[in-house]
């Protein structure tokens, strides 16, 4: 949120520009609530972070990648589900190392295209990300191996 303060140079004293582009309507019944009492934009982030990216949430977000499983059910492609979870884990305070997200990212998977991924030596997130992404056809196509549709 700092970044964007810089990026659009809101001042403080244009706190309120702040809500233009939050569309959730708890964020910015949440804001309107706090607005009075909040002196600046580093106030306003702490607050919004404290509340929407705190510890408990995160840990629902730490369970999700731990526990979560590509299904074709859900629409996504393999790639579009591996992007999903390793941008929530980027933003996780202290980040997961590199390695543990790959081989967790991984496990989403169905065994025999797990087997094909740890065969391929996954050096990096970008790495398995191209994999997918080459198993995928490209984006928003379900992925496949040897013509059949992972499931």
């Amino acid at each position: 949120m700092g970044e964007y303060f810089k990026l659009k140079q809101i001042p403080d004293s244009k706190l309120l520009l702040t809500a233009r582009p939050i569309t959730d309507a708890y964020c910015k019944a949440w804001l309107s609530a706090v607005y009075h009492g909040l002196k600046d934009n580093e106030q306003f982030c702490e607050n919004f972070t404290n509340l929407f990216w705190s510890k408990p949430h995160q840990s629902r977000i730490i369970c999700a990648i731990y526990q979560d499983k590509y299904s074709r059910q859900e629409g996504e492609s393999v790639t579009a589900h591996y992007l999903k979870h390793s941008n929530l884990a980027s933003n996780l305070q202290p980040p997961l190392g590199e390695d543990d997200l790959i081989s967790t990212l991984i496990s989403h998977n169905p065994i025999h295209v797990q087997k094909k991924m740890i065969g391929c030596n996954l050096k990096n997130i970008q790495e398995a990300r191209n994999y997918l992404n080459k198993m995928d056809g490209g984006f928003g196509e379900p992925a496949r191996l040897s013509g059949q549709v992972i499931t």
